[in-house]
């Protein structure tokens, strides 16, 4: 099962927010953990804030191909991030 190992070997390791192409960490981070085994951590994610949000929004001059729609995802990630 080599897929299983290399999904295995990927959990539990800190996801970055990509805001504006570059990628965001932040010094407060939360987990998401698997629902049918909470004692698993998927992945950890920054606690993003605000200014954040209002940077992951903001029009660009020059918008890429994808820029709209991961500006959505990434102000989707920092709101719905679960609370401390």
């Amino acid at each position: 099962m080599p897929h299983c190992v290399s999904v295995r070997e990927s959990l539990d390791r800190l996801q970055p927010m990509l805001i504006g192409g570059r990628e965001v960490l932040t010094s407060d981070v939360f987990a998401s953990v698997n629902p049918a085994a909470p004692h698993e951590v998927v992945a950890r994610f920054p606690q993003g804030t605000t200014q954040h949000v209002d940077q992951a929004v903001e029009p660009r001059s020059a918008p890429s191909k994808h820029g709209a729609r991961r500006r959505r995802l990434n102000a989707l990630a920092i709101c719905c991030a679960p609370p401390h």
